[in-house]
């Protein structure tokens, strides 16, 4: 059952971002964001949570609103890393942070409390989970104003997204996306790649080149990747040339 929970807004949001790298700091882990928070920081004011209407909510806007409402980070470790074990370490270093089970019964998430009505989901990932390449600590990224939160490099921040978005379209082709957040998710990837790879030429400068350290693999599955978004979209060859790919 679905209930309505106060809308987080971006400083919400970046609280629970700085209170994590903080937790993980704590353990000598080396931590940075990636996802809608990290999108919102380079620059994608689409990823800026703002309230445009008032409960009551239907099931469908929650569900979309929830989209924007987490926190993706990326833990960097040379040894194994225990993710039940992180998130029991975190608990304990923070009173704000508590373990709630998920929807689907498997698992505890980990999640922050803002304030006694606003809650944010901190989801923490690997490398290696969801194409995320094993990113050098000195790769990490400090953007303006909120040089204090560090976020992954923006051409991989780009290149999830085109995975991302790749693979939902894959989804949409076999008729796999079934519920609104799916679907909505595949629409925000979009949207978000769009403006990514318009900063990334234009704000950015950021080129291939300078990331010479990402595994010869990833960069050959991405530009796969690349060749589809731009058969999608051919206006885009350009600006992927830009960046350093050869299409």
């Amino acid at each position: 059952m679905y209930s309505y929970r106060p809308e987080l807004n971006g400083g919400d949001i970046r609280e629970a971002a700085r209170a994590t790298v903080a937790a993980f700091s704590k353990y000598g882990l080396k931590s940075c964001l990636f996802g809608s928070a990290a999108c919102a920081i380079y620059g994608t004011l689409n990823r800026e949570p703002n309230v445009r209407t008032l409960p009551p909510f239907s099931l469908l806007q929650i569900v979309i609103m929830e989209l924007n409402q987490d926190v993706d980070i990326v833990v960097l470790s040379e040894l194994p890393v225990d993710l039940e074990d992180i998130k029991q370490r975190i608990i304990t270093s923070d009173s704000r942070f508590f373990l709630r089970m998920n929807r689907s019964n498997t698992y505890k998430d980990l999640w922050f409390r803002v304030s006694s009505d606003k809650e944010c989901k901190v989801d923490i990932l690997i490398p290696g989970r969801l194409c995320i390449p094993n990113i050098p600590i000195s790769k990490i990224s400090y953007i303006k104003p909120f040089q204090d939160i560090p976020v992954v490099p923006l051409m991989v921040l780009l290149l999830l997204k085109l995975s991302g978005w790749t693979d939902h379209r894959h989804q949409a082709d076999v008729g796999v996306i079934q519920y609104v957040s799916d679907k909505d998710e595949f629409e925000t990837d979009e949207a978000d790649m769009k403006v990514l790879l318009n900063l990334a030429v234009e704000r950015y400068k950021a080129h291939l080149d300078d990331e010479k350290w990402l595994p010869e693999l990833f960069v050959l599955e991405m530009r796969r990747r690349v060749l589809e978004y731009i058969q999608q979209w051919p206006d885009s060859k350009e600006k992927w040339k830009m960046v350093g790919f050869r299409v």
